[in-house]
């Protein structure tokens, strides 16, 4: 017996036929071709956000170069709002009130206690998250004086300068670990709020490669008990603690809203950033001072410009990522790259380059002309060049065991990037090919979304890597 279904639609799906008559065979093919149908809309409407977006950031662009045709009023500023960002993060509304309640409630106590503040700090954009979120903390609306009304207390240690405070390396992790033991016990003994909670509403920041291990000499409650928010987010270091602990956004870049960067100006900045990473590691292995090294005259033009210049991939055209795979740096390092580099060294598709580039910008081409950006583990789990290629629209490849990804609770990295086991590096270039162009413009469009969570602005905007930082530590409250 054959089945007979009578089914109406649009002429544009069934032709210029009110009705028809199909067999189950006939409806099983149409039921395919709708469901393809629908995932071209998805896909065109995917298309569509992204071209608005990079109209926008082409407009904003010409507005302040004195091009724009629209009138300034009818810009639309590029960083959502709250509201609107409830599509743009794919909130739930459970989740988007959860936010809300965050901004309303959390009210912040930082303690001030001026040890160890006399040891200069030196920005960079690797482990400069640690002192710009004590600075922005310190300026916002989180911020109260009053810690009866607060329902969390920052511990703003400076592990970073008390890690550079002494250029040979051994010392200098021991004079961190012994001001971060100093001031904790400042904390424990002489202010009550710690005992109130045994300190589960306490946290710290410490964005060196040190990372939790700044608190080897302290009391075990500090390790045990507070929050700390690291770039080291490592489920092999015995002080990390999963569920308690917080992965950092590394990087900071963070974009000027009063100035959008030229590619000369952008060129210009990021060799003056090489020179000067170039003098402070000459000045920190040959245990040589230099009295012009001065970073935060530099740091200030530096800022935003990789932000700036990559977009989340919106103003690199995708047809021009014509090369699979791409990595940039030593490739002795650890137990992941020697592997890949034995693997790979002589394959034409995946590119690995040993070392640094004589110019950043050759860097940051090479990541805007390539598919995925190898992200392989080090002497750490951690590295700036996650967030290069996010920034850069470059789909990241993780090679990195028991890594804690930023951000990892709050966003779906399997939607942006490909997370790789190390014991399966061997088929490394065989899981890239097999991206399909669909799922790897899924991934794309995705990154060029999601790349505004990891910026730290300053001031902060919604969402924001300052803010989905803030919104973790609200989870974990007490």
């Amino acid at each position: 017996m054959v089945l007979i279904a009578t089914l109406y639609s649009s002429s544009a799906i069934w032709g210029d036929l009110p009705s028809a008559s199909f067999t189950i065979g006939q409806i099983e093919s149409l039921r395919r071709k709708l469901l393809d149908r629908e995932d071209t809309i998805v896909e065109l409407s995917r298309e569509l956000q992204v071209v608005r977006t990079r109209l926008l950031q082409v407009d904003q662009r010409d507005q302040q170069l004195g091009l724009g045709l629209r009138q300034p009023d009818s810009v639309v500023n590029p960083s959502p709002t709250h509201s609107e960002n409830a599509t743009w993060i794919r909130l739930r509304p459970e989740q988007l009130a959860e936010y809300q309640q965050m901004l309303d409630s959390l009210r912040i106590y930082m303690y001030d206690i001026a040890l160890g503040r006399e040891m200069r700090w030196l920005v960079d954009d690797k482990y400069g998250a640690e002192q710009l979120f004590i600075n922005l903390l310190a300026t916002s609306a989180f911020h109260t004086t009053a810690p009866d009304k607060a329902n969390m207390f920052f511990m703003p240690f400076r592990c970073t300068a008390y890690r550079r405070s002494v250029q040979e390396r051994v010392l200098g992790d021991i004079v961190a670990k012994n001001v971060t033991a100093q001031y904790f016990d400042v904390v424990m003994n002489k202010y009550r709020w710690w005992n109130v909670s045994s300190g589960t509403d306490h946290f710290y920041i410490c964005g060196h490669d040190m990372g939790t291990a700044v608190t080897a000499l302290s009391h075990p409650a500090l390790v045990k008990n507070a929050i700390g928010l690291v770039n080291t987010a490592d489920y092999d270091d015995a002080r990390y603690i999963p569920h308690k602990d917080i992965s950092l956004p590394p990087n900071i870049d963070v974009l000027p809203s009063a100035h959008v960067a030229t590619e000369e100006e952008i060129t210009a900045d990021l060799i003056r950033l090489e020179m000067a990473r170039d003098r402070l590691y000459r000045a920190t292995r040959q245990k040589v001072a230099h009295p012009d090294m001065n970073f935060e005259p530099l740091m200030e033009r530096r800022m935003g410009k990789l932000v700036q210049y990559g977009l989340g991939g919106l103003i690199h055209p995708r047809e021009k990522r014509t090369k699979l795979a791409y990595f940039a740096g030593p490739l002795h390092y650890g137990r992941v790259r020697p592997k890949v580099r034995d693997a790979f060294a002589n394959d034409t598709d995946i590119v690995l380059f040993e070392g640094r580039h004589a110019q950043p910008i050759l860097y940051y081409n090479e990541l805007a002309t390539s598919k995925f950006c190898l992200f392989l583990r080090g002497y750490r789990a951690w590295s700036p060049r996650l967030m290069d290629a996010v920034f850069m629209g470059c789909i990241p490849v993780i090679i990195s065991d028991h890594y804690d990804l930023p951000l990892g609770q709050l966003l779906d990295w399997s939607e942006f990037s490909i997370t790789i086991p190390e014991a399966r590096i061997p088929r490394l270039k065989q899981t890239l090919l097999a991206v399909s162009d669909a799922q790897l413009s899924r991934m794309q469009n995705r990154l060029a979304e999601v790349y505004q969570h990891f910026v730290w602005n300053d001031p902060p905007k919604p969402f924001d890597a300052f803010h989905m930082v803030l919104w973790q530590l609200w989870r974990r409250r007490r």
